[in-house]
């Protein structure tokens, strides 16, 4: 898919309070909160399904060369929209309490995506991948909250980059590659160095 046809499909979602939550999601100028105690996340809504969607980001935004990362997701399911189409709710997806044969619990919550990030010569659409590492599968961190992430990585080389996030999504094939941005609109942090580059002769 290309990242111009993605980055109309795909909205940050921040900005826009709600008073009463129907099921956990609060949308804050801080960010997403996927349940009331969570830490808002100014990660990107990335739509799978008219009722799926998943919040991505990195672990550390913004993100340092060489410094410890992970790429991340949060899981939501039961999409409530308002008739702009902006995020209104959703549900987080809970793969803790599932029983099979009882609904209540949501026994079709499942994530089981991938991850390969790409190392790319510069930002935009037509950037070449310098690149690649397999990150394997996102594992669950919180479950309550829906929150995956994948194994640790070190960021380098400096520089935009670029996440392919493939597999399930509570049985709904998801496969998007999504580059990061310094301006707008925001995806996640490109790599940067800590301090200003320092070069001695």
């Amino acid at each position: 898919m290309k990242m111009k046809k993605l980055m109309r499909s795909a909205a940050l979602v921040f900005g826009v309070a709600l008073a009463v939550p129907v099921h956990a999601v609060n949308i804050t100028p801080d960010g997403v909160q996927i349940t009331p105690a969570s830490e808002p996340r100014r990660h990107l809504e990335v739509v799978v399904s008219d009722d799926i969607v998943y919040f991505l980001g990195l672990s550390v935004e913004p993100a340092y060369l060489l410094e410890p990362n992970n790429v991340e997701i949060f899981g939501c399911a039961d999409v409530v929209r308002d008739p702009s189409g902006a995020l209104l709710d959703c549900r987080a997806i809970n793969e803790a309490d599932n029983v099979s044969g009882d609904p209540s619990t949501n026994p079709e919550d499942r994530v089981r995506v991938k991850a390969v990030i790409f190392a790319l010569d510069k930002e935009g659409e037509d950037a070449k991948v310098v690149s690649r590492a397999n990150l394997g599968k996102l594992k669950v961190v919180n479950p309550t909250e829906g929150h995956y992430a994948t194994k640790t990585f070190l960021p380098y080389p400096p520089g935009s980059i670029a996440v392919r996030i493939f597999g399930t999504i509570n049985g709904v094939e998801t496969d998007l590659r999504i580059a990061c941005a310094t301006g707008e609109p925001h995806t996640y942090s490109c790599i940067d160095y800590r301090g200003g580059a320092v070069f001695y002769p």
